[in-house]
């Protein structure tokens, strides 16, 4: 009879305050995980968008630096289809085999969203299609688009300038959050102006 009035056990305060305790700590894990989710994703697009934007200026410093016959575009090319005015010049790159192409960014409502592609203003031979040429896909980064993408040329002894550059802005924009987002210039130097 004597062990049954032992009192073992936790009393209800007890319990109580032990309920406080492990509620504050699995309140604080989750705040801490949270942030660090957060810290991981920022980082992440960091990390991704500096190396889209490398591959982005190498690319276009390609097929830029020897680029010719650079002029502005008509309104509407070979198939009548309107060209949008922020494309700022048409050139040709003989050893990429690149004629008339201008620099055209998909988005959106296409499959391809976000890919940074060279259009050009002629039919392909024997078609009624033009041609694009993916200058950079979106196979590495499929959570990331180039948005608003603009380019200018400055030609040689434009007012009084030394030119024979291309200036390149564009827009790193991550598709899953929308807030992250990188600003881009490049500027390319044309070798044989």
């Amino acid at each position: 009879m004597n062990k049954l009035r032992k009192k073992c056990g936790m009393t209800l305060m007890e319990m109580l305050a032990s309920l406080l305790v492990l509620t504050l700590l699995v309140t604080a894990m989750g705040t801490g995980m949270d942030s660090a989710g957060r810290i991981y994703r920022e980082a992440a697009f960091a990390s991704d968008s500096a190396a889209l934007a490398a591959i982005v200026s190498t690319a276009l410093g390609d097929v830029l630096r020897y680029a010719e016959d650079i002029r502005v575009p008509e309104a509407v090319d070979a198939a009548g289809n309107p060209v949008d005015e922020a494309v700022g010049f048409v050139f040709s790159n003989q050893d990429y085999g690149l004629r008339d192409v201008y620099f055209q960014t998909k988005t959106g409502d296409d499959d391809t969203g976000g890919i940074l592609t060279l259009r050009s203003l002629r039919l392909e031979a024997g078609s009624r299609s033009i041609q694009e040429t993916a200058l950079v896909n979106s196979g590495a980064y499929p959570n990331l688009e180039i948005t608003n993408f603009t380019a200018s040329y400055v030609a040689p002894g434009y007012a009084g300038k030394r030119g024979g550059y291309f200036t390149i802005t564009y827009t790193i924009r991550n598709c899953t959050e929308p807030s992250q987002s990188r600003e881009e210039k490049t500027v390319v130097r044309l070798l044989n102006a």
